[in-house]
């Protein structure tokens, strides 16, 4: 084991080579063809640069943090201490879903040839990257635990910010390691049972990281630890405390290592793999990575999500228009605009009886282009001989089918704004069948605009035979009211119905 520790080392070691050579070829040096003095002394400069840069910002960071802890009021530092007590628990929830979602461990495309199928025992695998991480959080650890506890000793609490420092690294440390702990054990699951796992320890995750919020008295160490420390007293007893849970989690780590699925790694490590050598775009134009990463996370996923069952023979139509709402869910906005807008506002005019002149606007608007997207379906159809070619329905059938999606729910949209709009002394079953029958009539007027008539030889005008179906309607209500509207539209629906049956496309 101590052999295929050392070769990983190197492994490490040549990959961390790698991107140092990277970054300082960014800035117009080599530290592999760096063969003169003069070479040598460009990189002795930059890395004074470098170094007396990130050491004035570290030391205006500290004037900074005072200065804000030293307005801050007795409570306000005390919810402050409860926030940052509270924050290690999120940090690990999160990690740990993670982990239970996918392997903490990650294989780069050579590692999964090289590393993965090797006979290298996977302790070493895991303990080694879980170290390079816990490295990683301890360093930031520190430096946030050390601007926090210059804030506070700024404040006045007496808090040491060497103190909260090393108590930072060590929760740091204990927050990474419990992460990979979760993982590493669900990985030696069974895989059968890694779903469900997965999917329980999701909902206890979300439960536990809840717990701060709701009770936040539960939290006894160490929420204690880090509000002792900010607040000035001692936490030696907790320092070794937190370093026992450290060695303990370690220990666990390799124990539980041991019986990791490695074909498991590897295969969710794919998605990691096929992006690892993107892994610089991210810096030139992150737009661009996540585009790509995007593709690439859609493109390996088992199944798509909500998967909409492709009908056969009559069926197979309205799936197709079903489909073409589902990948563009923004043409629903016309038909919630003539669904929830138009025609309840004649159904409204209608039923509540108001003056004839009233129904001017209304008939204007519905000759406008606001209802084309109902027959969206019907004219991709028609517009492609290859598709309409193979679809073995006649116009009328074809126009009804790939337009029922759209008619149900403009219908249903018409539904709630004429159920919510209720008056009591009108008629609502009225209503509600006449904005359906709108709905139908406007389908089939748009599908007259599309086809030739016989006797013609040309499509009629959409516009003209809508004026003459609302011109029914609208005079049948005047003359007896909403049930002879209702009626007077079905005929118009009858005698549109006709003509797309006798047109030819």
């Amino acid at each position: 084991m101590l052999r295929d520790l050392w070769l990983l080392l190197w492994l490490r070691a040549r990959h961390t080579w790698i991107q140092a050579v990277f970054w300082v070829r960014t800035t117009g040096a080599d530290l592999e063809a760096a063969r003169s003095l003069w070479d040598w002394a460009y990189l002795a400069y930059l890395m004074g640069l470098f170094g007396g840069w990130a050491f004035l910002m570290w030391i205006m960071a500290l004037s900074k943090m005072a200065d804000a802890f030293a307005g801050l009021s007795p409570a306000e530092l005390r919810a402050l201490s409860q926030v940052a007590a509270a924050a290690p628990l999120a940090v690990f929830a999160v990690l740990s879903a993670r982990s239970m979602h996918s392997s903490p461990l990650k294989l780069t495309s050579a590692d999964i040839a090289y590393v993965g199928a090797s006979p290298l025992a996977t302790p070493v695998l895991f303990g080694l990257e879980a170290a390079v991480q816990s490295v990683r959080a301890g360093m930031l650890g520190l430096l946030l635990g050390y601007l926090l506890g210059a804030g506070m000793s700024a404040a006045g609490t007496g808090a040491s910010a060497q103190e909260v420092a090393i108590l930072t690294v060590l929760i740091a440390i204990a927050v990474v390691l419990g992460a990979w702990i979760a993982g590493a054990a669900r990985l030696g699951l069974n895989r059968r049972w890694q779903g469900w796992v997965g999917l329980t320890v999701w909902l206890g995750v979300v439960v536990v990281a809840l717990v701060p919020i709701l009770r936040p008295q539960t939290i006894v160490w160490p929420r204690v630890a880090v509000t002792t420390a900010l607040g000035g007293g001692g936490v030696l007893g907790h320092l070794a405390a937190l370093g026992g849970l450290v060695v303990f989690e370690w220990v666990a780590l390799v124990s539980l290592a041991r019986r990791a699925d490695m074909t498991a790694v590897i295969c969710e490590s794919g998605l990691y793999a096929e992006l690892q050598p993107l892994r610089f775009l991210r810096r030139y134009d992150p737009a661009a990575y996540r585009e790509i990463a995007r593709r690439k996370r859609l493109a390996r996923r088992l199944r798509p999500r909500f998967h909409l069952p492709i009908g056969v023979g009559l069926l197979a139509p309205i799936s197709r228009a079903l489909l073409s709402y589902a990948r563009q869910p923004g043409r629903i906005v016309p038909l919630i605009v003539w669904g929830g807008m138009v025609a309840p506002a004649g159904v409204v005019l209608i039923t509540w009886g108001v003056s004839p002149l009233a129904y001017v606007p209304w008939i204007a608007v519905g000759i406008s282009g606001v209802s084309t997207e109902m027959t969206r379906s019907f004219r991709d159809d028609v517009q492609r001989p290859s598709i309409r070619g193979s679809l073995p329905f006649g116009t009328l059938l074809l126009l009804l089918l790939d337009s029922i999606p759209a008619m149900s729910f403009s219908i249903a949209v018409s539904s709630v704004v004429l159920v919510a709009a209720y008056r009591p002394g009108t008629s609502l079953g009225a209503g509600l069948v006449l904005a359906a029958l709108l709905s139908l009539v406007v389908v089939l007027c748009r599908g007259i605009g599309m086809i030739d008539h016989p006797l013609i030889g040309r499509p009629l005008s959409f516009e003209a035979a809508m004026v003459v179906a609302l011109l029914a309607i609208t005079l049948g209500a005047l003359l007896g009211g909403p049930w002879l509207a209702v009626t007077a539209a079905a005929f118009a629906a009858g005698v549109a119905g006709t003509a797309v049956q006798a047109g030819h496309e």
